[in-house]
């Protein structure tokens, strides 16, 4: 055996004994090796997945929902219905250099943010990226012109096949040049609308910690993106998920089939334009929501669509 095959294979029994590791032992190694000065790459070395030769894969298949959305926008590639887009208004003055640093770290933090979908041998992958780099856009229009701006940045398509899939732009009207909006758009492939609190907050923290030049790490992740994928695609092979389909096609077997009242008859061509009807919910109802989705380890999201799709039975079926 060569030094170099002798080195690999010392690398990748390694790198099997650290992804072993209980949460807890991961966390005390990482501040024990922090206190000696050595910084490591966390998510290269917890995150990866090795093949069957010690090397690291990056990428994995779709999963069902990912998919669905895939499919769709190959359909419409210049669709922007997938993108989603949210802004942020700044009152004073913001470095945006350093801003943008911060952006990078939060991407390099999070695998998903890394994302890209390529095609080979006729397969789709979603495939993790070792690094990408996110340059922030500027713009400068009148006040009144800002809303028309952003409409334009949200709608430009992406290239999927290129990451990231992550745009973000800041723009400064000429009657103030200390206040900000700032513009971030992703793909829903790879990440939803829950997410842009949970990235906001890291923004802030980052972005604070590199103005103040204090040394801030956020918290380490104890499990990432390619972990969920690696147990969904164990889950796929395992005898649990055999009883789960027979389960429900049991279950669905002694459901009638509903027939919904629609207005309109379905067309083969899609245009995504929709209406949001915006409702209120009592203080008391939104925390009893709250209480049952914390009772069934669920989010509040899981409880209202479970509601939603028992209104569905309803009108469909009736009691």
């Amino acid at each position: 055996m060569s030094k170099q095959d002798s080195a690999a294979d010392t690398n990748k029994q390694l790198i099997e004994r650290l992804r072993g590791l209980s949460p807890e032992q991961r966390n005390l190694l990482l501040g024990q090796l922090k206190q000696r000065g050595i910084n490591i790459d966390e998510a290269s070395i917890f995150s990866e997945s090795l093949t069957s030769d010690g090397t690291k894969t990056s990428r994995y298949p779709l999963t069902p929902s990912q998919l669905h959305v895939w499919l769709a926008q190959q359909k419409q590639p210049e669709s922007n219905a997938y993108h989603i887009a949210f802004r942020w208004d700044i009152t004073g003055e913001i470095d945006l250099k350093i801003l943008q640093q911060a952006i990078n770290r939060i991407c390099m933090r999070h695998e998903a943010l890394r994302l890209s979908f390529i095609i080979e041998n006729g397969q789709t992958w979603q495939k993790i990226n070792d690094k990408v780099t996110i340059e922030i856009q500027r713009y400068e229009c009148y006040e009144e012109e800002i809303n028309a701006c952003l409409a334009e940045f949200v709608k430009q398509p992406f290239d999927l096949e290129s990451a990231p899939l992550l745009r973000v732009c800041a723009i400064q009207s000429d009657s103030s040049k200390t206040n900000t909006t700032l513009a971030f758009i992703w793909h829903h492939l790879i990440a939803d609308g829950a997410s842009r609190g949970i990235f906001i907050n890291e923004l802030s923290q980052t972005y604070n910690a590199l103005v103040s030049n204090q040394n801030h790490s956020i918290q380490s992740d104890t499990h990432y993106y390619s972990d969920y994928l690696e147990a969904y695609q164990d889950w796929l092979t395992s005898p649990e998920l055999e009883r789960h389909k027979h389960y429900w096609k049991n279950q669905l077997s002694q459901c009638p089939t509903p027939s919904l009242p629609f207005r309109q008859t379905k067309v083969d061509e899609t245009d995504f334009n929709s209406l949001m009807i915006n409702a209120e919910f009592p203080a008391d109802l939104y925390q009893q929501i709250n209480q049952l989705a914390r009772e069934q380890k669920v989010t509040s999201f899981v409880i209202l669509l479970a509601g939603f799709f028992l209104l569905l039975h309803r009108y469909g079926v009736g009691d």
